[in-house]
């Protein structure tokens, strides 16, 4: 009897640890989403960032939709950037799609969306001061 008691109370001593480290993992998991969450927004900024604008014309720009699966955005990115950076723009977004984005779905992260006010119409590349910028129609 002696025995089954101490073991009872071993096993129970083992499991209360146990449901502690749980609870302090899904709270790590959650700072783990929100950091890579903000890592993926902070790289599309500084490849936007770095994009060229330049323009000489309308023909010069093109819209394009920078959205990632792992940021929550109304408007998923939009800009009007010139025509002859789009490629490489596309290739550094995707990079953090398939990288950041990745782990982020990996550790079973999901995207807390916000409420969005509406589109303010369909967004069209303009040259406006030898500058490449979207207006919404």
């Amino acid at each position: 009897m002696k025995h089954s008691v101490l073991a009872g109370v071993a096993t129970f001593a083992i499991f209360i640890p146990l449901l502690c480290c749980q609870s302090d993992t899904k709270k790590d998991d959650t700072s783990i989403c929100s950091q890579l969450a903000n890592e993926a927004n902070e790289a599309r900024v500084e490849e936007l960032a770095g994009a060229h604008y330049s323009c000489s014309s309308d023909a010069d720009c093109v819209v394009a939709t920078f959205g990632l699966t792992c940021a929550d955005e109304c408007e998923p990115a939009a800009r009007a950037v010139a025509r002859s950076s789009e490629a490489a723009l596309r290739a550094a977004i995707e990079k953090v799609e398939d990288t950041t984005c990745a782990d982020f779905t990996q550790q079973g992260c999901q995207v807390e969306v916000s409420t969005c006010t509406p589109a303010r119409g369909i967004p069209t590349a303009r040259c406006t001061d030898a500058e490449c910028q979207v207006q919404y129609k």
